[in-house]
């Protein structure tokens, strides 16, 4: 008591103390080892004082407290400008949604989309105009910038300024013309940059048909797909797109006992491969002489009306890249006896990159493809620049061909623009440099001007992605800082510099006058999301007359024998635009399951040779330039590569992004012949062991293989038939009633609770989730889940509602549906395929948690949903001990103070906030329960099926989540559940879970191949 008299006394002052039973916990923790623990003392605080709301003066007519509002607006995640809805709540946007209307979305998102409201209310953002002088930096107004950039091209020869922009298409792109005819500045002075130009394909489609195009490739058509290093699903030119569709590519008929086809060949297994039924290694490079030898098979095996495309090989080239006849003349069986193949090559960075998009054309025109599943008039990359035509400019620049430079990219051009090219220094040439950026970088050290843009979800604008599918930008908040943005100001300079420039106040008017659309068309639009007029079909397409010309001079590099680095793009960070999201940050990487830095991947032959394991730090030099990783070894890399990601080590991207090293850095001027791309393979570098490591990777992986249990469901085509859900659920309810005596299973039966006419379930299906963790971001950024920095992940500490498990099975075990030999006694297959299984808490009728809480902190819902209070948890952690799953977390610190603002703006006003010392976890998003629930009680109905979709289901792009009342025979779920696929996991523990898997499904004909 005396503990208690000195914290209430506290030398005299008076404080405000929380006499309650969380304190009676802390105080008598004190004392007591069988109640208090140090997370339990520390979780109880004092009250803060309370906080002064500032309400509304004038409450706006269309906000209603609490209701929220969806605006279609164009993501900016990517190029690939998918339509998204926008949750605003009290003007605020909350959280981000698939456009259901737009026809690339089609309602979903991947997770960077998630991670776009980050960037809005990213604490380093850039607040005020800056202008640069020799001796100091000052703020500036908007009226100032104006006048200077006026005075700026008033001086300047037109043909000396210069624009560095994003993929402008639509009228974005009419304004930036009309801007530079205004003032005589030339056309090709206007320099559209991303990262990833798609250039290798570009290129191969105007030698081989006039056309340059990056076709759209209807994976959903398909029967088989040959994957050339291809990065659809990671990276490519709109990656939910294609993953949607290859949702339902790869999705089974469970009926006709048929399965489409997916074979990967490739050195690396990026998120595409992993997702593929058969992995054949190659050598970095060795790709393009697969495609030409397995063209040559089909021409000699069906197709000798082509011999004409034949391409001649060198001879010992094959050996040297270790490619096996036998794995071509498999994929070339496969190709002819499909009805509907197709060949897809990567969109970047291999080697050869335009040789190996050549050759995978040529195979799809000689199959016919083009007629079939291939749109020649596809994605509007065309105009984007090459890493050769952005070495150009960096040459002019040099040469004082430059007077001013705009850069209008909202992401850091320094960072993507290796060193080697001289980046840094053309900048320092140029007179006059002026940056819009919303967010600090890199670049905006180098401007002369900065000036404070726009976030997209605060402007106008336009994408036209597709010819004729236009997607729109809306302003879905008040601009946070300046209020006007890049396109407006650059409106104001040209009226200045010449009256009647712009017969527009703004870029809102002139593009919606542009288009000439009435006041009821731009409401109309702008509530759809765009305008989507265009067409996919197919048309016949024919090969230049100069065809074996260019067959004839395409080149085979030779093997580089020494050890070998590749660069790739993370799905997550992409080209690192979204580095400075520390929840992007804590995000698992897709292939080695490390979070909050980059790491140095490689197999485990190639770690055993350089003498390290995971942890330890390494060094990778090339030509004297370094960087420092940690090693990750990975089952899906070739032996003597390693590989890195791409958009890590910022180090001026604000405070989360500084993390890992900018393997950019190690990236040589080495470009494609044909096509100017850059190579991301860097042959010949030199490794060395450092003295450093880190006590652990920060990694979610435990073992990597299933070793026998019940986590990881997967079953084989040819076994299908065998099955049969009845008797499964029959197998199920016996294993219940034996693990519950006579009399507890009625006493404990699913209807225990206050009776319902709801018990809400998920159905997982295994075959269809392709493990892009879409579903985690989607649940932290709807659920206020806190991001724990890379210590505590490296404690195992990180909160995550869902996690996405990655079990590697062999063919022997798919073929046995169990586990076999490999795993136990320590050999590895020479062949795994991984099956990913989303895990979220299971919501047991006959939960392990439950009846080991000493307050009743968690329990069961008349629903069927295993709740969790906070305000009575007092974190013993029972719970989470008791959970065979392991789905409950434990907020070990107050994670919510790392937060810095306006972060905070995006928590979810209908989630709460967790402190220290209590145990969360999934309940299926309650709140989006209750409100549905609350609707059809006030509208005096039952909840309608499909009424209800948890973040996780509505964000997944292949659908492999589905929600709804089991108690209705009618709902999709119940009927998704009548599957010979369903399983449950760990059942033989008789939790009884709500959650049912479907086995994922492989084709053992094409394991054994």
């Amino acid at each position: 008591m005396n503990d208690i008299k000195n914290e209430m006394n506290n030398g005299g002052k008076k404080e405000n103390i929380d006499i309650s039973r969380r304190n009676f916990f802390k105080f008598f923790g004190k004392s007591s080892v069988a109640v208090g623990t140090v997370a339990l003392i520390e979780s109880c605080v004092k009250k803060p004082e309370p906080e002064k709301l500032l309400p509304y003066l004038n409450v706006p007519e269309t906000i209603i407290p609490g209701v929220p509002y969806f605006y279609a607006t164009t993501c900016s995640g990517c190029p690939a400008s998918c339509g998204i809805l926008v949750k605003t709540e009290d003007a605020i946007p909350r959280k981000v949604e698939g456009n259901p209307e737009h026809p690339l979305s089609g309602g979903k998102t991947c997770a960077r989309a998630q991670a776009t409201l980050h960037q809005l209310y990213s604490p380093d953002r850039i607040k005020d105009n800056l202008i640069r002088g020799k001796t100091e930096t000052k703020t500036i107004s908007t009226d100032e910038v104006i006048q200077i950039i006026a005075d700026k091209i008033k001086e300047a020869d037109p043909k000396k300024i210069f624009f560095i922009t994003g993929n402008i298409t639509g009228k974005t792109e009419k304004f930036y013309l009309d801007f530079a005819s205004n003032f005589g500045i030339p056309y090709e002075n206007i320099i559209r940059w991303e990262t990833f130009s798609f250039s290798g394909i570009r290129k191969a489609s105007e030698l081989l048909f006039g056309v340059q195009s990056v076709p759209i490739f209807r994976i959903d058509k398909s029967d088989f797909i040959l994957s050339l290093s291809a990065d659809f699903l990671d990276s490519g030119p709109s990656t939910v797109l294609y993953t949607r569709w290859f949702g339902q590519f790869i999705s089974v008929d469970e009926k006709a006992g048929r399965k489409n086809k997916f074979v990967h060949v490739s050195p690396r297994l990026n998120l595409t491969g992993q997702n593929a039924q058969k992995w054949i290694k190659v050598k970095p490079g060795g790709e393009v002489v697969f495609a030409s030898l397995l063209l040559n098979k089909i021409i000699d095996e069906k197709f000798s009306n082509y011999s004409y495309l034949k391409i001649q090989v060198p001879a010992g080239l094959q050996e040297k890249y270790n490619i096996l006849q036998k794995d071509i003349d498999f994929v070339a069986k496969l190709l002819i006896n499909s009805s509907s193949p197709l060949v897809i090559p990567p969109s970047y960075g291999a080697e050869d990159l335009t040789s190996l998009c050549l050759v995978s054309l040529l195979i799809n025109y000689v199959l016919g493809s083009y007629e079939k599943n291939i749109s020649l008039e596809g994605f509007s990359y065309s105009k984007l620049a090459t890493y050769s035509e952005i070495s150009s400019f960096i040459q002019k620049a040099k040469n004082k061909q430059v007077d001013i430079l705009f850069v209008m990219n909202n992401f850091d051009l320094v960072y993507t623009i290796p060193d080697s090219f001289g980046i840094k220094s053309a900048l320092s040439e140029i007179p006059f440099v002026v940056s819009f950026a919303y967010h600090q970088n890199e670049t905006s050290d180098f401007s002369h001007l900065v000036v404070a843009d726009l976030h997209p979800f605060e402007r106008w604008g336009d994408s036209e992605i597709v010819n004729g599918l236009i997607s729109f930008y809306q302003p879905v908040i008040r601009p946070m800082y300046q209020k006007l943005q890049s396109e407006d100001i650059l409106i104001a300079v040209a009226n200045k510099l010449k009256e009647g420039s712009f017969n527009y106040q703004s870029f809102k008017d002139y593009m919606f006058g542009q288009y000439g659309f009435s006041d009821e068309q731009i409401v109309k639009y702008l509530e759809l999301g765009g305008v989507f007029n265009f067409d996919l079909a197919q048309k016949p397409v024919s090969l230049k007359s100069d065809v074996t010309e260019v067959i004839g001079k395409l080149k085979f590099n030779e093997v580089s024998d020494g050890l070998n680095l590749i660069a790739y793009v993370p799905y997550h960070i992409y080209d690192g635009r979204l580095a400075n999201s520390p929840w992007m940050q804590q995000f698992f990487d897709v292939s080695n399951r490390v979070s909050w830095t980059n790491s140095a991947e490689m197999s485990k032959k190639t770690a055993q040779k350089l003498g390290v394991k995971n942890g330890d730090i390494i060094e990778i030099e090339k030509e004297g330039k370094k960087i420092e990783l940690p090693v990750a070894v990975y089952y899906g890399i070739v032996d003597d590569v390693i590989a890195v990601s791409v958009g890590r080590g910022h180090k001026k991207y604000g405070r989360f992004a500084n993390t890992g090293a900018n393997v950019f850095d190690l990236i040589e001027p080495r470009y494609d012949q044909l096509s100017g791309d850059l190579s991301f393979f860097v042959p010949n570098i030199s490794v060395s062991k450092t003295t450093k490591k880190l006590r652990r990777l920060p990694t979610d992986q435990g073992v990597p293989r299933t070793l026998g249990r019940g986590v990881a469901f997967f079953t084989s085509v040819q076994k299908l038939p065998e099955q049969d859900y009845y008797k499964k659920f029959k197998d199920y309810e016996k294993l219940l009633k034996k693990r519950f005596p006579k009399g507890d299973i009625e006493k404990y039966n699913r209807d225990s609770a206050k009776p319902s006419p709801y018990k809400w379930g998920l159905v997982v299906d295994l075959d269809k989730c392709i493990g892009c963790q879409a579903c985690v971001i989607a649940c932290q950024v709807e659920n206020n889940i806190p991001f724990v920095d890379q210590k505590e992940v490296i404690w195992g500490r990180e909160i995550s509602w869902v996690r996405v498990e990655r079990y590697f099975v062999s063919p022997e075990e798919i073929e046995h549906k169990g586990e076999h030999h490999n795993g136990h006694n320590g050999k590895e297959s020479d062949e795994l395929y991984p099956v990913f299984v989303p895990m979220m808490c299971q919501q047991c009728d006959h939960a392990p948690c439950e009846y080991v809480c000493p307050v009743y902190a968690t329990g069961h819902t008349s629903d069927g949903l295993n709740y969790q209070a906070y305000n009575r948890c007092v974190g013993t952690r029972f719970c989470a001990n008791n959970c065979p799953y392991k789905v409950r977390y434990f907020n070990w610190h107050d994670y919510y103070k790392n937060i810095p603002e306006p972060l905070t703006m995006g928590l979810n006003p209908e989630v709460t906030v967790r402190s220290k010392g209590v145990m969360e976890k999934c309940t299926f998003c309650i709140q989006r329960i209750k409100y549905a629930e609350h609707n059809a009680k006030v509208e005096k109905r039952e909840v309608r099926d499909g009424e209800i979709t948890p973040a996780c289901a509505q964000v997944c792009p292949t659908d492999a989540i589905t929600f709804g009342n089991l108690k209705s025979e009618s709902s999709k779920v119940s009927q998704v559940r009548k599957s010979k696929r369903a399983d449950w996991s760990l059942k033989e523990l008789g939790t009884d879970p709500a959650v049912t898997y479907l086995e994922k499904v492989f084709d053992l004909e094409i394991l054994k191949g």
